[in-house]
């Protein structure tokens, strides 16, 4: 059986994880204009494995339903006379409505949510003459009913728990980088999974357990329970097929792959913190921390590193101390750093890379602003 899907994705990195999608799933997705999102089709078994195993995405949605809107009566109208909800729930199962609304529609996200409700209401009664229950808190079946601009987008989530909660962390840096995020420099890298990847300021370790989990092809369902993901009790999904695609996905798995995966913290705790990560990941055994200063790699790394991935500190409210800092960071980096080496870095301090890169070998090749959070970042690729 195939389906439309959409995933939700990081916003500013859709065309990094198409292509990613298409390299280790051969999922062939396309990007419409929406932020956030990428299209494509797949099989019911696909869908399982990309909840199982992708690392670029958030969540997996198959779309039900697309159509241009005016108003709340459209949306309304919409679902309750255009789609066939009996196929995707049971009279016994309850749902909830997600809304989301991106745009200069009158309406509320709080106003979708109550109209799509109802509409799904309405249409089971008239279908099945049985009246849906809503479960707020823990449905059987969670629809996304999305208004971008004046496209409605109804979808049905098979994920659950967005899918860059790895399970995997033991310890929580208080402002940990979004394990998507994370594994999405390693890519933009091109690391060859063999030769060594540094993290000068690897926190919790998060680059670095992407890096080794990538390597050593270990899928998200060796961590979170199967139990987790919403497509267990959807009535079109082979709950058998899920267990035995976990089964599958683990003997893939190859333990014995290594490579020098180093990283760089220099708060004590938080260093110990990345020790506790790498050993509770399985990826100890390939991964190096060092309690030292990303702005003296040299002391730590005597051989150059031809790829280097990081999430450097900014934003600090001592700009004195951020400032010198970066203008350390760089030039260490630049020492430690391969000639033809690549280096991507998620930083908001894009004035400070251009004005002590200068002082470098270093040169960007490629840049991007996203928006992460509260923040707008850059997305940046260095060569040396």
């Amino acid at each position: 059986m195939k389906f439309e899907v959409y995933s939700t994705v990081d916003r500013g990195l859709e065309d990094l994880v198409i292509k990613d999608l298409w390299e280790r799933h051969k999922i062939k997705a396309e990007f419409r204009n929406f932020l956030g999102k990428v299209f494509y089709e797949a099989t019911d078994k696909e869908i399982v494995e990309l909840n199982l195993s992708a690392r670029s995405i958030n969540r997996v949605i198959i779309k039900i339903g697309e159509t241009k809107i005016n108003d709340l009566q459209d949306i309304y109208r919409y679902i309750k006379n255009e789609l066939d909800i009996e196929e995707y729930i049971d009279p016994n199962q309850t749902f909830a409505v997600r809304p989301n609304r991106i745009g200069t529609k009158k309406f509320t996200s709080i106003d979708i949510g109550k109209i799509g409700g109802q509409a799904i209401i309405d249409n089971f009664l008239e279908s099945a003459n049985h009246r849906l229950k809503v479960n707020l808190d823990n449905p059987d079946v969670e629809f996304y009913v999305e208004v971008i601009d004046d496209t409605l987008l109804v979808g049905i989530d098979t994920t659950g728990t967005s899918l860059h909660i790895r399970r995997y962390r033991f310890f929580n840096h208080p402002l940990p980088l979004k394990t998507t995020i994370g594994y999405l420099l390693v890519k933009a890298t091109n690391w060859d999974q063999k030769e060594a990847l540094l993290d000068p300021t690897c926190g919790s370790g998060t680059i670095l357990i992407e890096a080794a989990h990538l390597m050593r092809n270990i899928p998200i369902c060796m961590f979170r329970s199967i139990q987790e993901f919403s497509m267990n009790k959807l009535k079109f999904m082979d709950r058998d097929h899920i267990n035995e695609a976990c089964s599958k996905l683990m003997e893939r798995v190859d333990m014995t792959k290594t490579a020098p995966l180093i990283g760089v913290e220099i708060n004590k705790s938080i260093y110990k913190g990345a020790l506790d990560n790498i050993k509770h990941a399985k990826v100890s055994d390939t991964i190096k921390i060092i309690n030292g200063d990303a702005t003296k790699l040299e002391d730590y790394v005597k051989v150059g590193v031809p790829y280097i991935a990081n999430n450097p500190p900014y934003k600090l409210p001592d700009r004195k101390m951020i400032i010198k800092f970066y203008r350390g960071y760089l030039k260490s980096m630049d020492k430690v750093l391969d000639e033809g080496g690549t280096a991507a870095i998620i930083t908001t301090e894009k004035r400070l890379i251009d004005r002590f890169m200068k002082e470098t070998s270093l040169r960007i090749v490629h840049e991007r602003k996203i928006p992460y959070g509260s923040l707008t970042v850059f997305f940046i690729i260095l060569e040396k």
